[in-house]
C-alpha cells in the first residue's frame, strides 16, 4: 500500500518554482494507493515554470488509486505562473476509472481580495467517483466562488446539506449532481448563489437516475412503489407492466422530491431522476 502525501507550508514575498513542489500519494501495488497531501503557499508573488501537484497516487496492479489532496494559494500576483500546472487530481488505475481516485481542492485567493475561488478541476482526466464538497460535520457547504471544471470533474454535498455560493460556474465538462440514493438515504442538489450561477454548453447540472431505487417510490420505500415490470411514476404515469405503477405524487408548484424506479430486477430496472433546487439571481444555462 501507498502512504499518503506529507503537508507543506510556505510563506514569503516572492518564489520561483522552475522544478517542482509535491505532496503526492505513494503509489500502491495491489493493496491501495495512498492520498495526495497538502501544500499551502503564501506569498507575494509566485512565478516560474514548474509544478505544484498534490495528488492522488496510482496503482496499476488491482488496488484502488489514491484521491486527491488540497492545495491553497494565498498570493499578490500569479500572472508568472501557468495555473494549468497546479493540481490536485486523483490518482490512477490504468485505464479502470472505477478504481481511480476522484479529484480534490485547489483554493485560489488574492491577499487583498475578501472572496476567494474554490477549484475542482479534473485538468480532462475521468473518474468514476465524485470530489465531496464539504466533511461530514459540515451542515452547510458556503464557498465565496465554486468552479467545477474539465472532463471528469464531478462535484456533490458530502452528504444531504444545501451549498450556499456567491458564484458557481460549471464549465468545459464539468458536472455538478448529488450522490445516489440508496435504500436508507433520497438526495436533494440544494444551491442557494448571491450573484450568478453558470453552466456552459460543455456542461451540466445532473442528477439522472439518482433519485428512488427501483422497486421504490414516494417516502423512500417499497410500499406502493411499482412493480414487475411497470415504469415509475411522478407527475406523469408509467405503464403497467404486468403488474402495477405507483401513484402520482407531489405538488406541481414545489417539486421537490427523487423519481421514482421501475419495478422488475433491481439490475435491470433504471433508478427515478434526482432532486434539483437552484435559488439566486440569475442564471446562464448555455
Amino acid at each position: 500500500s501507498g502512504s499518503g502525501g506529507g503537508a507543506i507550508k510556505i510563506t514569503g514575498p516572492t518564489a520561483t518554482i522552475a522544478g517542482q513542489i509535491l505532496s503526492n500519494g505513494g503509489d500502491g501495488g495491489g493493496a491501495g494507493a495512498g492520498s495526495g497531501g497538502s501544500i499551502q503557499l503564501n506569498v507575494g508573488t509566485l512565478t516560474g515554470a514548474g509544478s505544484i501537484a498534490a495528488n492522488g497516487g496510482a496503482d496499476a496492479s488491482g488496488g484502488g488509486a489514491g484521491g486527491g489532496g488540497r492545495i491553497a494559494l494565498y498570493y499578490d500576483n500569479l500572472s508568472g505562473f501557468d495555473q494549468a500546472k497546479i493540481g490536485a487530481l486523483g490518482g490512477i488505475n490504468g485505464t479502470e476509472t472505477g478504481r481511480a481516485g476522484s479529484h480534490g481542492s485547489v483554493y485560489y485567493k488574492v491577499k487583498s481580495a475578501t472572496t476567494g475561488e474554490l477549484r475542482i478541476d479534473s485538468h480532462d482526466k475521468v473518474t468514476a467517483l465524485y470530489t465531496p464538497l464539504g466533511i461530514p460535520s459540515d451542515t452547510a457547504f458556503s464557498v465565496d466562488r465554486l468552479v467545477v471544471t474539465g472532463n471528469g470533474a464531478v462535484a456533490a454535498p458530502e452528504h444531504e446539506m444545501p451549498i450556499n455560493a456567491g458564484v458557481v460556474s460549471i464549465e468545459k465538462g464539468g458536472n455538478l449532481t448529488h450522490q445516489y440514493a440508496t435504500a436508507d438515504k433520497a438526495f436533494t442538489l440544494q444551491v442557494n448563489f448571491t450573484t450568478s450561477l453558470t453552466v456552459d454548453a460543455q456542461s451540466k447540472i445532473d442528477v439522472t437516475n439518482r433519485g428512488y431505487l427501483p422497486n421504490r417510490t414516494s417516502g423512500n420505500t417499497a410500499t406502493g412503489a411499482a412493480t414487475y415490470h411497470s415504469g415509475g411514476s411522478y407527475g406523469g404515469l408509467g405503464p403497467a407492466m404486468g403488474g402495477v405503477t405507483n401513484a402520482a405524487y407531489g405538488d406541481y408548484k414545489n417539486p421537490v422530491l427523487p423519481g421514482s424506479g421501475g419495478g422488475g430486477n433491481y439490475y435491470a430496472s433504471g433508478s427515478g431522476g434526482g432532486a434539483i433546487k437552484i435559488t439566486g439571481p440569475t442564471a446562464t444555462i448555455a
